[in-house]
């Protein structure tokens, strides 16, 4: 397979020849990627995922305000799949014989230790917390004793400070590369006392336009990085008003509408004990935004929401994650431009809901909800313009309690796909009980449309979402090749061609783009030996060439 490509927007593009199934792929290879009471701190009308609309038959479902009415099974403007059979797992059942993965967070236990070259202080983006760029700032400790809270709040500053120094009006297109680092963690316990974001008000002013942006967060491992909030701090006593441990937008932004590339991995979250105000994680982020490998846990089981979509924009791919405790598991508010998409996550022991999706669009593949030992719902769709994509999943919970609450059947859409429940209802419309059974094949909330009419009743295809292949993890020591190191100067003027060819022709699997930005005028041929490309999120400009066959995936990151 020959391939030519100019590098541009993209997260991960997998690229090669897989001989074991016998077909070639070229191209982005997804899951199911989206880019497509206390108060509750979400735009009409989105749309589902793309997997969701390929396996729906093209349903209704997504259509803004589409008029439903329940009635016996499931309403006469409802399509509800045959899922009676509690012996046969559904079609594309994860916990089927064969089946690839598991329900819920996989687990991957990655140790990723990032080298001493990519630091900033030696040319590269990577703040270290424990190892700052300059003697100015304060140097974390990771030794759960010490009060870290301003080691980490220096690293915000310093991303706040390049953003502002790069970018002086807030645009949402300019300063990109003045601003473009990353916030490493060692494996260590930091003991914190309060919010982790920066410092002093808000950056949005009547001549600033965007609250932060670029910020990407990296531990080392999630069982190793472990951020942990003191026991009983005053400021995440109160219930009512629910208090961030780690926030992406700074407390006062109601919308950001240049968040891409967000990124965080590889932590854990535990927001101690006696803190019922306590929310574990204040997430945004839009284009190319990411976040994998985290675990959000309270410890008593108090607090208000464990990861929280509150502000737009928020679009992106999140995988592999626990929430334990917290009334609510995932929140997701009724603010505009809400497109997420989440596979592979585990909720357990929350006390209201698993899920609250109160607005925008939201998918989940491979949700494993347990609330056996609680009487929390598994997931709940309030307010207005919900759009909901549910597959592959099992949710287990109370006799008394319900496994899917939609509570307004006049503005929220829902399709519904190879799922499992233990709850004594598994679906409730508006208060009023549908008996879907303890497998659901497939349910919409409004009758597909069919293109074509064979005289058979209309049904989910059944198609199977395919998991994106996880990437490895490389001993930067021995198998990375930094183009840094080959003679790249990475300052976005130089033709960096010759050094970038060196570094894929090393025999090394990876190829590392460590400085701010990279250009290149003469095509660059990737062989078969590499088989991870990471820019880091450096600004490059140039053509790749994939021209040797391998039966190994070629990762492309920025």
């Amino acid at each position: 397979m020959r391939g030519v490509l100019s590098v541009g927007s993209m997260k991960w593009l997998v690229l090669g020849v897989f001989a074991s199934s016998g077909w070639v792929a070229c191209g982005s290879r997804g899951g199911t990627v989206s880019d497509a009471g206390p108060p509750h701190i979400g735009s009409p009308g989105a749309s589902l995922t793309d997997a969701g609309l390929a396996d729906a038959t093209l349903s209704d479902a997504g259509v803004e305000g589409a008029a439903i009415e329940t009635a016996d099974a499931g309403g006469h403007d409802a399509a509800i799949g045959d899922g009676s059979d509690v012996d046969s797992p559904p079609a594309g059942d994860a916990n089927a014989a064969g089946s690839p993965f598991p329900y819920g967070d996989r687990n991957i236990k990655v140790n990723e230790p990032y080298p001493a070259s990519v630091l900033i202080q030696n040319g590269g983006r990577f703040y270290d917390v424990m190892a700052p760029p300059t003697a100015a700032q304060y140097a974390a400790k990771g030794d759960g004793v010490t009060d870290d809270t301003p080691a980490i709040q220096d690293a915000f500053d310093y991303l706040k400070s390049a953003y502002v120094v790069a970018n002086p009006t807030g645009s949402a297109t300019e300063g990109y590369d003045g601003s473009n680092y990353w916030v490493y963690l060692p494996n260590g316990t930091y003991r914190v006392t309060s919010t982790l974001t920066y410092r002093g008000p808000d950056l949005v002013t009547s001549t600033f336009a965007s609250d932060l942006v670029r910020i990407r967060i990296v531990g080392q491992s999630r069982e190793g990085t472990v951020i942990k909030l003191d026991n009983a701090v005053a400021a995440f006593g109160d219930a009512t008003q629910p208090t961030m441990l780690l926030e992406f937008q700074h407390d006062g932004t109601t919308f950001n509408n240049a968040p891409a590339d967000n990124v965080l991995t590889n932590v854990t979250l535990d927001t101690g004990s006696g803190n019922p105000g306590a929310v574990g994680l204040w997430f945004q982020g839009a284009n190319q935004t990411s976040m994998h490998n985290v675990r959000v846990v309270s410890d008593d089981g108090s607090g208000h929401c464990g990861i929280l979509l509150q502000t737009g924009s928020v679009q992106g791919y999140y995988r592999d994650l626990t929430v334990e405790g917290f009334d609510y598991g995932i929140c997701q508010t009724n603010n505009p431009e809400f497109d997420s998409a989440f596979e592979h996550v585990t909720l357990r022991g929350q006390k209201i809901a698993g899920v609250l999706a109160q607005g925008g669009g939201i998918s989940l593949r491979g949700l494993e909800i347990d609330e056996s030992k609680t009487t929390a719902e598994g997931l709940r769709i309030e307010k207005t313009g919900a759009v909901v994509f549910l597959d592959d999943s099992s949710l287990s919970g109370a006799q008394d309690a319900s496994a899917i609450d939609r509570t307004d059947t006049s503005q929220q859409a829902l399709f519904v796909r190879n799922v499992v429940t233990t709850y004594g209802t598994s679906l409730v419309q508006a208060g009023q009980a549908v008996d879907a059974g303890p497998a659901i094949a497939w349910f919409a909330s409004a009758p597909p449309v069919v293109l074509l009419n064979r005289g058979s009743a209309p049904a989910s295809l059944g198609l199977p979402v395919e998991d994106t292949p996880l990437p490895d993890w490389f001993d930067p020591a021995t198998d990375w090749a930094d183009v840094d190191t080959f003679g790249a100067k990475g300052d976005g003027t130089t033709d960096d061609s010759a050094a970038i060819q060196q570094a894929m022709s090393s025999g090394k699997p990876v190829v590392v783009f460590p400085k701010t930005s990279y250009q290149w005028k003469t095509t660059i041929k990737v062989p078969a030996t590499v088989m991870r490309v990471d820019f880091m999120f450096a600004d490059v400009s140039g053509g790749l060439s994939v021209a040797e066959a391998s039966t190994r995936p070629l990762r492309l990151g920025l």
